[in-house]
């Protein structure tokens, strides 16, 4: 049996629906998970090309994504909600099957995260009950000590009732940079706050513009274009350009210097290089300081 990757097939069954049913489609966290499916980076961009389908994407400029860590299991432990989950890691039998899948070579057909990146390469991001700090940012392996990292992480789960998160390294640097260049593919950030975060909490944006300035994937107006006009009209919001009469949403930057310092040993960092941030023409950040205000509101396309 070959390994398979339904990556294109998925997006070309998102496009379909665009197509037949009239809508926009947008693909939310655009990425290629898992070393054997990185070669799919031109199939895929090839997919978003299509001229009969209003299609956009965003994504994250990092390797690892952050999520709940029962994605670790296999979609069938998930049946019936987080009880029910529960339950199946506290039965033995039911306890052996998820293992099995998890550990399945070639991987069954689903989000096999153990796969993509294994013990080493995922990590606990937060344990919010709060009875296991020693854990959080230590990868699976560190964490598990001597006993197995899967039967740790199953332990876990069952333990905190599914609530740990995790940060999971499973992509490409190249295959980033290659997907965010498309003309399609706007920048965007994301966060679970709590524990230690992504640090593409603290640092996406400033990040998109340092990779850009060191690796040229696109010209400096474009880049910023992708992270504002286009980010907005992806999202039907009226946010994103500077005119008369629009929301005074504006980021000072000095593209020769801004970069991110977020890390995900400390990640709680804010970015260099941005002096001044405005929402709704009021100072948020001035001079690299904050100011206290808090002039945002709720936007609702």
């Amino acid at each position: 049996m070959l390994f398979r990757s339904y990556l294109i097939e998925a997006v070309e069954e998102m496009l379909r629906v665009g197509r037949e049913s009239g809508c926009r489609v947008h693909i939310s966290h655009l990425k290629i998970a898992g070393r054997r499916n990185w070669p799919l980076a031109e199939k895929l961009l090839a997919a978003l090309d299509t001229p009969d389908v209003r299609v956009t994407a965003d994504q994250y400029p990092y390797t690892a994504g952050s999520t709940m860590m029962g994605a670790i299991l296999p979609p069938w432990a998930h049946a019936g909600g987080f009880q029910n989950t529960v339950a199946r890691l506290s039965d033995a039998g039911e306890r052996a099957r998820i293992r099995a899948d998890m550990l399945a070579d070639p991987p069954h057909v689903w989000d096999n995260f153990w796969s993509w990146a294994g013990a080493e390469g995922i990590f606990v991001s937060d344990v919010p009950s709060g009875r296991h700090p020693e854990h959080v940012g230590k990868s699976l392996a560190e964490a598990a000590g001597g006993q197995d990292p899967i039967e740790f992480a199953l332990d876990l789960l069952r333990d905190e009732e599914m609530g740990v998160g995790m940060i999971a390294f499973s992509q490409s640097d190249d295959v980033v940079r290659t997907l965010l260049a498309h003309p399609r593919v706007n920048g965007c950030t994301d966060g679970l706050l709590g524990g230690k975060p992504h640090p593409r909490a603290y640092g996406a944006f400033a990040r998109i513009l340092k990779l850009n300035r060191e690796h040229g994937m696109v010209s400096l107006p474009e880049m910023v274009r992708k992270l504002t006009s286009q980010a907005a009209s992806a999202m039907t919001l009226d946010r994103g350009v500077l005119r008369e009469g629009a929301p005074g949403d504006i980021v000072v930057f000095d593209p020769d210097r801004v970069a991110d310092t977020a890390t995900y040993a400390e990640p709680r960092q804010h970015p260099v290089g941005m002096p001044h941030v405005l929402v709704n023409g009021t100072f948020v950040v001035r001079d690299g300081q904050g100011t206290g205000a808090r002039p945002g509101a709720v936007v609702r396309d």
